[in-house]
């Protein structure tokens, strides 16, 4: 078959209009013409005054002609290393990387079930599962250890992240103290500061507070980063009705104004640093205030949000593989399905926060490896359709022929294992099959892969001596 198109189709899901993403851009621009941002830093204030922003007291106001400068600087698609070097994540158009849940304060064990406040060795256990796990793209440190040193704790954490797993890091930063330890502990793992800046395994992951308000500590890790050409996801949460807008469309024309700003910020302390729009565009539940991490709202506004970042040519963040359920049950599989496919589907392009249970508030390695067969399932969908004469298979029909057999053919030795998805968790045995094995829940099954992947050998990661140095390097700077 001889044709001028392409023969794989790609599905996807749209939900704007190019008019559509033009008026939430205008949007962006007018907020930040008219209502500005706050930004109570002197040394930002001076970097944005020369730029050509306006200022008043620390309120700045910003022309579009500037923000359009910006995002000209900024790149337009980023590859992503693991610690080894090797290129893990090319972050453009519509591909899409899943990672793993962070920074909560509870943990349900790995090897008990038991939920309890988060310890470093929980991170630890939580890591060694994700770099198991085939379809996790990239890690961040598994919960937020309450065990650990408050000062410089993002580096401890850092460091029992790169310990169990070579898979590309997304870090919290707690102080700025902390971003420049955990920036020079990547740049020893990488061979150096310049071999890091050539081959990026690390995103920093500054949090300003919706609406248009950069705290002081998030603008001294935006400076430290851009000044590095460190790649970095700069959003806060905006929460429908509490810190933006009660309307998805509303909540989108400030996370971009938010986003647009912060590559402003970046670019004007260092132009062609690397930058993301990302938002966080939750929504509290209206009977009680708690925020919903997988509400559908959310995930219209992370698809939606995602088109408009890639008519900018920007990489994109998003949310998925999270349940607002405390346990993994019939909840949390939905919540975890639905909002990876979609925002698979959307094309975002790094996708955090799998594993997550509790509005967020637990990271669960069970729920991990659970998210890891819907990743899997995703990925197999988004892989799409090949239509040719290969795939066609029309040869083969006639081969084989009427009442034939195909299972012993070439033609399906050859591509069995592309076409047709196969997993571990998932029930796919008859009933007898089942209760023979030990008609056990999908729960129960997860821990099983959790318990196995935790007594297996762990390679090691970075040597011995490389730890110790790196444990020495964060003991030095209290």
């Amino acid at each position: 078959m001889h044709s001028l198109y392409s023969p794989t189709s790609t599905p996807g899901l749209t939900f704007l209009n190019q008019a559509q993403i033009g008026e939430i851009i205008q949007a962006a621009y007018l907020i930040l013409e008219r209502t500005g941002a706050q930004i109570p830093h002197p040394e930002m204030l001076g970097i944005l005054k020369k730029a050509g922003a306006e200022i008043q007291g620390d309120r700045v106001h910003v022309p579009r002609h500037l923000i359009q400068a910006a995002l000209a600087q900024t790149p337009k698609g980023l590859m992503i290393y693991d610690q080894k070097g090797r290129p893990a994540m090319h972050l453009h158009g519509r591909k899409s990387y899943f990672g793993t849940s962070t920074a909560s304060p509870k943990t349900r064990d790995a090897l008990t079930g038991e939920i309890h406040e988060t310890r470093l060795a929980d991170i630890e256990m939580g890591l060694a599962v994700a770099d198991k796990l085939e379809h996790i793209d990239f890690v961040m440190p598994f919960g937020s250890a309450q065990d650990c040193p408050t000062r410089l704790g993002d580096a401890w954490e850092v460091l029992a992240t790169m310990k169990n797993t070579t898979k590309p890091v997304i870090f919290c930063p707690y102080s700025p103290q902390g971003v420049e330890t955990v920036i020079e502990m990547a740049e020893k793992v990488a061979g150096g500061a310049a071999e890091l800046r050539r081959k990026p395994f690390l995103i920093c992951y500054p949090e300003p507070i919706a609406p248009l308000t950069w705290p002081t500590d998030v603008l001294d890790y935006m400076i430290i980063c851009a000044r590095r050409h460190l790649p970095q996801l700069v959003t806060g949460a905006q929460l429908m009705s509490m810190t933006a807008p009660v309307t998805v469309a509303g909540t989108l024309a400030q996370a971009t104004a938010e986003s647009m700003f912060s590559a402003f910020m970046v670019q004007s302390v260092s132009p062609g640093a690397p930058v993301f729009m990302a938002a966080i565009p939750a929504s509290p539940n209206p009977r009680n205030g708690l925020v919903s991490m997988a509400g559908p709202e959310f995930q219209l506004a992370l698809a939606a949000q995602a088109e408009v970042a890639r008519s900018l040519g920007l990489a994109t963040w998003g949310c998925a593989g999270v349940s607002d359920s405390h346990i993994l049950d019939a909840q949390a599989g939905s919540e975890s399905g639905m909002s990876i496919l979609i925002q698979g589907l959307a094309g975002v392009n790094l996708i955090h926060d799998v594993g997550y249970l509790g509005t967020g508030m637990q990271c669960s390695a069970a729920m991990l490896v659970f998210g890891n067969e819907n990743v899997a399932i995703a990925k197999r969908i988004l892989k799409g359709l090949t239509i040719d004469d290969e795939f066609l298979a029309t040869e083969v029909i006639h081969k084989v022929g009427p009442g034939g057999n195909y299972l012993v053919n070439k033609h399906t030795v050859k591509h069995l294992r592309q076409e047709i998805y196969t997993n571990e968790i998932f029930n796919k045995t008859g009933y007898d099959q089942w209760r023979d094995a030990g008609a056990k829940s999908t729960l129960e099954k997860c821990d099983d892969a959790v318990r196995q992947m935790l007594a297996a050998p762990r390679p090691e990661i970075l040597g011995a001596d490389l730890v110790r140095e790196l444990e020495n390097l964060i003991r030095s700077k209290n």
